[in-house]
């Protein structure tokens, strides 16, 4: 308890000798100033869509004439584009007759492709995207 009141009055004694730290005069004007600069900078960073509105018209105006053509046209599956590159020997995997045989749809690897092609551009994009943001002056 004595420790605590020699502590106390040593304080007490430091402060009055050095006195208490006032702020200076534009103080109030230095930190509405920052305030200001923050607001500021946050408005340099817009949000922009990686895809415009355009480009997202004519992808689902794409798809939605793939959907027609696929439901009411009638496709010809003797010649599809994997026969062309030689990409259905994909559908019969057989590796040394010990695994059987799996039947893949070709709708299922059309699904795949094209996931993995949108993929792809999209990490284009983003890629192009932080390079021309993040840019070095």
């Amino acid at each position: 308890m004595e420790e605590n009141k020699k502590l106390d009055d040593f304080i007490r004694k430091s402060i009055k000798t050095v006195g208490l730290e006032e702020p200076s005069v534009d103080f109030t004007d230095l930190v509405l100033s920052k305030i200001q600069f923050e607001s500021d900078k946050s408005a340099v960073f817009e949000y922009r869509p990686l895809f415009s509105k355009s480009t997202w018209a004519i992808l689902i105006a794409i798809v939605a004439a793939i959907f027609i053509y696929v439901i009411f046209g009638n496709p010809d599956l003797d010649h599809t584009w994997f026969s062309f590159s030689q990409l259905n020997k994909m559908t019969a995997f057989n590796v040394l007759g010990k695994i059987p045989t799996y039947d893949v749809s070709s709708t299922l690897l059309y699904g795949v492709l094209i996931f993995t092609f949108f993929v792809l551009v999209q990490i284009f994009l983003i890629n192009q995207r932080f390079k021309n943001h993040y840019k070095l002056s």
